[in-house]
Protein backbone atom coordinates (compact mmCIF):
# COMPACT_ATOMS: atom_id res chain seq x y z
CA UNK A 1 0.00 0.00 0.00
CA UNK A 2 1.44 3.41 -0.80
CA UNK A 3 1.87 5.63 2.08
CA UNK A 4 -0.08 9.20 1.82
CA UNK A 5 1.80 12.41 1.04
CA UNK A 6 1.22 15.99 1.26
CA UNK A 7 2.05 17.63 -2.39
CA UNK A 8 3.15 21.09 -1.86
CA UNK A 9 2.62 23.05 -4.99
CA UNK A 10 5.13 25.64 -5.61
CA UNK A 11 3.28 28.03 -8.40
CA UNK A 12 6.18 30.19 -10.57
CA UNK A 13 7.22 33.59 -10.72
CA UNK A 14 9.93 35.45 -12.70
CA UNK A 15 13.23 34.54 -13.89
CA UNK A 16 15.47 37.05 -14.18
CA UNK A 17 17.63 37.39 -17.12
CA UNK A 18 21.04 36.15 -16.05
CA UNK A 19 18.86 33.05 -15.53
CA UNK A 20 18.87 33.58 -11.64
CA UNK A 21 15.55 32.85 -9.83
CA UNK A 22 13.65 36.33 -8.69
CA UNK A 23 13.06 37.32 -5.06
CA UNK A 24 9.58 35.68 -5.46
CA UNK A 25 10.49 32.84 -6.81
CA UNK A 26 12.90 32.30 -3.86
CA UNK A 27 10.73 33.29 -1.28
CA UNK A 28 8.38 30.47 -2.47
CA UNK A 29 10.55 27.65 -2.90
CA UNK A 30 11.94 28.79 0.41
CA UNK A 31 8.15 28.98 2.15
CA UNK A 32 7.50 25.33 0.07
CA UNK A 33 11.26 23.51 1.63
CA UNK A 34 10.27 25.03 5.30
CA UNK A 35 6.30 23.13 4.98
CA UNK A 36 8.01 20.40 4.05
CA UNK A 37 10.50 19.96 6.98
CA UNK A 38 7.57 18.47 9.29
CA UNK A 39 5.97 16.51 6.89
CA UNK A 40 6.84 12.80 6.54
CA UNK A 41 7.38 12.46 3.03
CA UNK A 42 6.36 15.57 1.26
CA UNK A 43 6.24 15.69 -3.01
CA UNK A 44 7.10 19.43 -4.29
CA UNK A 45 5.59 20.02 -7.18
CA UNK A 46 7.22 22.87 -8.48
CA UNK A 47 5.13 24.86 -11.98
CA UNK A 48 5.90 27.31 -14.43
CA UNK A 49 7.12 27.44 -17.79
CA UNK A 50 9.55 28.98 -20.02
CA UNK A 51 9.62 33.21 -19.37
CA UNK A 52 11.24 35.80 -20.72
CA UNK A 53 14.70 34.84 -20.03
CA UNK A 54 16.32 31.70 -18.45
CA UNK A 55 14.97 27.96 -17.96
CA UNK A 56 11.49 27.33 -17.08
CA UNK A 57 10.59 28.48 -13.97
CA UNK A 58 9.74 24.89 -12.72
CA UNK A 59 13.11 23.62 -13.26
CA UNK A 60 14.68 27.05 -11.83
CA UNK A 61 12.82 25.70 -8.72
CA UNK A 62 13.86 22.43 -8.73
CA UNK A 63 17.13 23.48 -8.90
CA UNK A 64 16.64 25.43 -5.96
CA UNK A 65 15.30 22.44 -4.34
CA UNK A 66 18.00 19.95 -5.26
CA UNK A 67 20.75 22.53 -3.52
CA UNK A 68 18.34 22.03 -0.55
CA UNK A 69 18.92 18.75 -0.10
CA UNK A 70 15.60 17.38 -1.62
CA UNK A 71 15.71 14.04 -3.45
CA UNK A 72 15.38 13.69 -7.03
CA UNK A 73 12.46 11.76 -6.76
CA UNK A 74 10.82 13.80 -4.37
CA UNK A 75 10.29 16.46 -6.78
CA UNK A 76 7.45 16.72 -9.81
CA UNK A 77 7.72 19.52 -12.71
CA UNK A 78 5.36 21.17 -14.86
CA UNK A 79 7.78 23.02 -16.46
CA UNK A 80 4.78 23.53 -19.59
CA UNK A 81 2.50 25.87 -17.94
CA UNK A 82 2.57 29.90 -18.82
CA UNK A 83 -0.01 31.12 -16.60
CA UNK A 84 -1.46 30.42 -13.31
CA UNK A 85 -4.41 28.50 -14.90
CA UNK A 86 -2.55 26.23 -16.88
CA UNK A 87 -0.56 25.60 -13.47
CA UNK A 88 -3.30 24.58 -11.93
CA UNK A 89 -5.08 22.49 -14.29
CA UNK A 90 -1.82 20.52 -15.25
CA UNK A 91 -0.96 20.03 -11.42
CA UNK A 92 -4.61 18.69 -10.59
CA UNK A 93 -4.53 16.68 -13.68
CA UNK A 94 -0.86 15.53 -11.73
CA UNK A 95 -2.20 15.54 -8.26
CA UNK A 96 -6.14 13.58 -9.57
CA UNK A 97 -3.91 10.53 -11.01
CA UNK A 98 -2.05 10.18 -7.92
CA UNK A 99 -3.12 7.27 -5.92
CA UNK A 100 -1.00 8.44 -2.23
CA UNK A 101 -1.73 12.58 -2.00
CA UNK A 102 -3.78 13.27 0.76
CA UNK A 103 -3.22 16.58 1.11
CA UNK A 104 -2.48 20.03 -1.33
CA UNK A 105 -0.42 23.00 -0.16
CA UNK A 106 -0.26 26.13 -2.79
CA UNK A 107 3.15 27.92 -1.79
CA UNK A 108 3.24 31.46 -3.37
CA UNK A 109 2.97 35.44 -2.29
CA UNK A 110 -0.14 35.94 -0.27
CA UNK A 111 -1.56 38.00 -2.80
CA UNK A 112 -1.71 34.66 -5.17
CA UNK A 113 -2.30 32.39 -2.83
CA UNK A 114 -6.39 32.75 -2.99
CA UNK A 115 -6.88 32.42 -6.44
CA UNK A 116 -4.72 29.46 -6.49
CA UNK A 117 -6.82 27.84 -4.13
CA UNK A 118 -9.90 28.78 -6.00
CA UNK A 119 -8.68 27.42 -9.31
CA UNK A 120 -7.86 23.90 -7.63
CA UNK A 121 -11.17 23.76 -6.17
CA UNK A 122 -13.10 24.43 -9.64
CA UNK A 123 -10.49 21.44 -10.88
CA UNK A 124 -11.74 19.08 -7.49
CA UNK A 125 -8.23 19.55 -5.91
CA UNK A 126 -8.87 20.75 -2.22
CA UNK A 127 -6.06 22.78 -0.97
CA UNK A 128 -4.73 25.03 1.56
CA UNK A 129 -2.30 28.05 1.65
CA UNK A 130 1.39 28.13 2.98
CA UNK A 131 2.64 31.40 4.39
CA UNK A 132 5.98 32.58 2.79
CA UNK A 133 7.90 35.51 3.69
CA UNK A 134 6.09 38.82 2.44
CA UNK A 135 7.60 40.06 -0.30
CA UNK A 136 6.13 43.61 0.12
CA UNK A 137 9.45 45.16 1.96
CA UNK A 138 11.30 44.42 -1.50
CA UNK A 139 8.39 45.72 -3.74
CA UNK A 140 6.58 48.62 -1.79
CA UNK A 141 3.27 48.96 -0.76
CA UNK A 142 2.15 50.21 -3.86
CA UNK A 143 3.41 47.62 -6.19
CA UNK A 144 2.05 45.12 -3.74
CA UNK A 145 -1.20 47.06 -3.67
CA UNK A 146 -1.64 46.18 -7.34
CA UNK A 147 -0.54 43.04 -7.08
CA UNK A 148 -3.66 42.44 -4.69
CA UNK A 149 -5.98 44.37 -6.89
CA UNK A 150 -4.62 42.44 -10.29
CA UNK A 151 -5.76 39.27 -8.61
CA UNK A 152 -9.03 40.36 -7.43
CA UNK A 153 -9.70 41.36 -11.32
CA UNK A 154 -8.21 37.91 -12.22
CA UNK A 155 -10.04 35.92 -9.84
CA UNK A 156 -13.67 37.53 -11.60
CA UNK A 157 -12.26 36.84 -14.99
CA UNK A 158 -10.43 33.04 -14.31
CA UNK A 159 -13.15 31.28 -12.23
CA UNK A 160 -16.13 31.19 -14.34
CA UNK A 161 -13.92 30.73 -17.64
CA UNK A 162 -12.56 27.48 -15.60
CA UNK A 163 -15.64 26.44 -14.71
CA UNK A 164 -17.03 26.64 -17.91
CA UNK A 165 -13.71 24.65 -19.43
CA UNK A 166 -12.70 22.22 -16.44
CA UNK A 167 -14.46 18.56 -17.90
CA UNK A 168 -12.64 19.15 -21.34
CA UNK A 169 -9.25 20.69 -19.79
CA UNK A 170 -9.17 17.82 -17.30
CA UNK A 171 -10.84 15.10 -19.88
CA UNK A 172 -13.60 13.94 -17.40
CA UNK A 173 -16.98 12.54 -17.48
CA UNK A 174 -19.59 14.96 -16.17
CA UNK A 175 -20.17 15.08 -12.13
CA UNK A 176 -17.12 17.17 -11.52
Amino acid sequence: MATSRTVIIIFGAAVLKDGSPSGALRRRVAGAISAGRGLAHPLYMPTGGKGRFGDAEAYVMKQILLDAGIDTSDIICDAEAKDTVASAVNCAKIIRAMADAHLVAVCSDRYHVPRCMILLRVLGIRAYGVRIESGRKANGSLRWLCYYLRECAAIIVDTPMLILQRRKLLDVAPGL
